[in-house]
């Protein structure tokens, strides 16, 4: 059996372990913990895009979460459009905004690029804050939900975080495997010399900030789903901390890092779950452990060990 096929049997596992999950497990808890994993694989992974592959450290992605939910709230909220509909609208909402700030700001590099990231982040939160009689301030805004709040409403959530979630990393793999890939490994690892060898640097970092923006507002409305509730805390830097530790734990640039990352981080957080004051000094300190001794994460780490029981001789 070819290494592909072994790995499409893996996945094809472990999807239909997924699908039946909510049928196995009728726990309202469990099945809102797994939507909480579709949600951070969604902000995780397209962290890692910008992040991983392309090699911009932002500090606008859960700005960009924000973007979307309260586009979705108040579509539903203020103007009646459907929620399936403005959950879309959020997106791409997302997407534009980040546009516009890769377009105006993406020709800095490095420092300076990672302080426009953070100045943008800080913008949206004081706005919604501000513009209380709107978005609700630091209150939160409530907003209607494409499956109404109730005991069955855990398990079409799941399953739409679940498809979600299924449709960007289809989408990601493509990606990965295509020539975008090579342009934004190029940049990551090289800006200069990439640019120097004809690749239009600031198209492609462009891209790549529309590209994760639009999947963080996507990921924001699917959080407004099923919490119903969105307030500017949902985005600030701890939040965003959480998501930078999943992808770090995982493993940064690979496609399975974020999720592994993710699996992980709230698997942990539920067994820290009466120990909350010590879960951040135990999460602190793993991440030092792995960026001391396991650079490539808990998938680089299962990687090394495969490779080296392969070289093992059998006797």
């Amino acid at each position: 059996m070819s290494t592909r096929v072994r790995i499409m049997v893996i996945i094809s596992i472990l999807f239909g372990a997924l699908v039946l999950f909510p049928v196995v497990v009728v726990s309202p808890r469990w099945i809102t913990v797994g939507c909480t994993v579709f949600y951070s694989i969604i902000l995780a992974s397209s962290w890692n895009f910008i992040m991983g592959y392309t090699g911009i450290f932002s500090f606008g992605h859960m700005a960009s979460m924000l973007i979307g939910a309260y586009t979705t709230a108040l579509l539903t909220m203020k103007a009646g459009v459907p929620p399936a509909v403005s959950f879309m609208a959020g997106g791409f909402a997302a997407a534009f905004a980040n546009f516009l700030l890769g377009a105006l700001c993406l020709r800095f590099r490095g420092f300076y690029l990672t302080l426009v990231t953070w100045a943008f982040a800080e913008m949206i939160i004081v706005v919604i804050n501000n513009e209380y009689l709107v978005t609700g301030g630091s209150t939160g805004m409530l907003s209607r939900r494409i499956f109404w709040a109730s005991s069955a409403s855990y398990v079409p959530n799941y399953y739409l975080g679940l498809a979600i979630a299924c449709a960007f990393l289809i989408t990601l793999y493509c990606l990965t495997r295509s020539k975008v890939c090579i342009y934004l490994k190029a940049i990551r690892d090289d800006e200069a010399a990439s640019e120097v060898m004809g690749v239009d640097t600031t198209k492609w970092k462009i891209f790549s900030f529309t590209f994760s923006g639009f999947w963080a507002g996507i990921g924001g409305g699917y959080y407004l789903n099923y919490i119903g509730l969105i307030d500017p805390t949902a985005g600030n830097l701890m939040e965003l901390g959480i998501i930078m530790l999943m992808v770090i734990m995982g493993g940064i640039g690979t496609l399975a890092g974020p999720i592994v990352g993710a699996v992980f981080v709230v698997l942990a957080t539920q067994l820290l779950f009466n120990f909350q004051s010590l879960s951040m000094i135990i999460f602190a300190v793993l991440m030092i452990v792995i960026l001391r001794y396991f650079r490539g994460g808990i998938v680089g780490g299962m990687e090394k060990l495969i490779a080296s029981i392969k070289k093992r001789p059998l006797l």
